[in-house]
């Protein structure tokens, strides 16, 4: 409680004043702010908040100079840096490159650790090793344990932020945060290692680019829980992703895909809510690309059958976005 109410005021402070200055909050996301001098049109600056962080995007520097002026009389602004929350954004006349470089060497150096000749994130082994070590009754040892949460912690981030490539191996490691072993230890330091060897790698956006929004979905059908996953891609890059655990047993592998069409089609939502206000265009419908022919025919089928009848309602959200022209199913290979 005592942490909660400081953000809270500042956030309401913070935010009186954008709007106060002509801001107008995205309703898809509180932290994100949108100013135009006219009423239509395309948005003259973005400001994005992470607590008393901020980033801007502008058009045109003197709209930027002009926010600046009137931040600080009001703020104490720090000088501005290349970076956002150790995310280095490289800008030229062709791509908008997004990059972790420096806080991949620090976090090497931070956990003492001398590169190997990794250039792939784990070993293929990796996930028989955690279901073995959960399913072991072992006892954990503290220090690995310690040392084994900051490294998968700080591997997340850099996964979160602008290495997708990360997601199988996290997602692995991170089941495993109650009982980790000196097996598992070397794994996540295995990806500490293929980071620092592919440390300049990042997320590049093609200025330009006309292409539109689109995604995908997948799912694993297990005789347990199901996987979800799916990915978003724009000017050429990923922008939004996830991989999870179905919240329930899906009888089919349909059933399985449509659940997690389901779910990235409540992220398209999102994303085409902030796009529509970032950009100052409409976006139209949001292709979403799945592999599984029934999956995709349900989502355009309202016809009830002894396959479907028995999914939850939320599990079939996409037919309405579906029918409201939000998204557009499309099979793939």
């Amino acid at each position: 409680q005592p942490l909660i109410r400081p953000l809270v005021k500042w956030y309401d402070t913070i935010r009186h004043w954008l709007i106060d200055y002509g801001f107008v909050p995205s309703d898809a996301d509180p932290c994100v702010f949108v100013y135009k001098k006219k009423k239509y049109g395309k948005p003259h600056l973005i400001i994005g908040l992470y607590v008393d962080d901020m980033i801007i995007a502008y058009r045109d520097n003197v709209d930027l100079v002009a926010l600046d002026v009137a931040l600080l009389k009001d703020f104490m602004v720090k000088e501005v840096e290349p970076n956002f929350l150790s995310v280095e954004v490289d800008d030229n006349q062709y791509y908008t490159t997004l990059t972790m470089t420096k806080y991949i060497e620090r976090m090497t150096a931070d956990i003492e650790l001398v590169p190997g000749p990794h250039h792939t994130p784990c070993d293929p082994s990796l996930a028989d090793m955690v279901k073995t070590a959960k399913a072991k009754k072992h006892d954990v040892d503290t220090n690995t344990a310690k040392e084994y949460r900051r490294i998968v912690g700080k591997i997340l981030y850099v996964c979160v932020m602008v290495r997708p490539d990360l997601a199988w191996s996290v997602g692995q490691l991170s089941q495993a945060l109650t009982c980790p072993t000196s097996e598992l230890l070397a794994q996540a330091r295995q990806v500490v290692s293929y980071l620092y060897n592919t440390r300049d790698l990042g997320l590049r956006y093609k200025k330009g680019d006309k292409s539109k929004m689109y995604g995908m979905s997948d799912a694993n059908w297990t005789t347990s829980r199901s996987t979800s996953g799916w990915v978003f891609f724009l000017a050429g890059a990923f922008i939004s992703g996830k991989s999870a655990k179905q919240l329930s047993i899906a009888m089919s592998s349909t059933e399985a895909e449509i659940m997690a069409a389901s779910l990235a089609a409540l992220e398209a939502v999102f994303l085409l809510a902030l796009y529509e206000l970032c950009m100052g265009v409409k976006h139209g419908s949001v292709k979403l690309f799945v592999d599984n022919s029934g999956a995709v025919d349900m989502s355009k089928d309202y016809v009830a059958n002894n396959r479907t009848r028995h999914i939850e309602r939320r599990h079939l959200k996409i037919r309405e976005l579906v029918q409201r022209s939000i998204i557009d199913t499309q099979w793939i290979k």
